[in-house]
């Protein structure tokens, strides 16, 4: 059972960071955030960027705020999302992609937030909806415009700068990470580079990791718990899955026309900057 100074500890927090989250620009509650972005064309895709002086062939990516609920109901932010063999899905190991839907938290002073959240996320849609095309379900669960969940994911694999540097590459990222957050000393940091430490549903998938790790590395899933360290990945559904979180994310674009008989769709993803627990389950 949770203790009470815990949970004052919570509500201290939630309350704390949410009065942050009203000054930032790019927090969903408010409608100022609406003024601070825009979309812009990148290759196949339109990103949502931070709306400043054009600057040639770049942009800097807009970071959406919200504090949600995550789900326990279509819970994929597990190591590998539960991949077995190359299916419908998921045809490969590198294209498993981590994800989980979020709603309204049942806390108040957030609860009364989320309605906004949507409609600054719904409005942020329909600056890009193509005449004739139906919404695709990648971000609001069911492609509904009334719908009041959403889902994040994240990428799990990174090309490789140089195949040579691979593990090492790895390790300093998330010893980084870790020192960062003080969860870890030298002598107990987990070698994620490793295709026998990351965790899998299935040992069999460890053959194929292990290809897909000469070519990748591995990049865990940003998400902090309450004491602002790294989430392992073996803690991913303990420490997220219900519980109230502050989100930053991004958000593209993607136009999908039609094949064989297929309607043409939008479709919006949801990457996930960062996950920082404020509420545990």
């Amino acid at each position: 059972m949770t203790s009470t100074p815990s949970v004052a500890a919570s509500a201290a927090q939630l309350i704390q960071t949410h009065q942050i989250l009203k000054q930032s620009e790019f927090y969903l509650r408010g409608d100022q955030v609406l003024k601070k972005v825009k979309w812009v064309r990148d290759g196949r895709a339109d990103r949502l960027v931070v709306n400043g002086p054009p600057s040639e062939g770049s942009f800097e990516m807009a970071s959406l705020s919200a504090i949600v609920r995550v789900e326990h109901n279509d819970f994929w932010m597990t190591p590998d999302a539960g991949y077995q063999k190359p299916s419908a899905i998921w045809k490969d190991l590198l294209d498993v992609k981590p994800s989980c839907v979020v709603s309204a938290p049942d806390l108040q002073p957030v609860k009364d937030d989320f309605q906004q959240v949507v409609a600054n996320l719904q409005h942020l849609q329909g600056e890009m909806r193509m005449p004739g095309y139906e919404m695709g379900k990648a971000f609001f669960t069911g492609g509904h415009a009334e719908t009041q969940r959403f889902k994040v994911r994240h990428v799990l694999f990174e090309v490789s700068v140089a195949l040579g540097l691979l593990a090492r590459q790895n390790l300093k990222t998330i010893n980084q990470l870790l020192d960062d957050n003080g969860q870890s000393t030298d002598a107990d940091k987990p070698d994620f580079a490793s295709a026998t430490k990351w965790p899998l549903t299935h040992e069999e998938t460890c053959a194929e990791l292990q290809t897909v790790l000469t070519t990748h590395r591995i990049v865990p899933v940003p998400a902090y718990d309450i004491q602002g360290k790294l989430v392992s990945p073996e803690a991913y559904r303990r420490t997220l899955e219900d519980a109230i979180v502050e989100l930053h994310f991004s958000l593209s674009h993607f136009a999908i026309a039609g094949k064989k008989g297929t309607r043409s769709k939008d479709v919006f993803v949801g990457e996930i900057d960062a996950m920082h627990v404020l509420v545990p389950p």
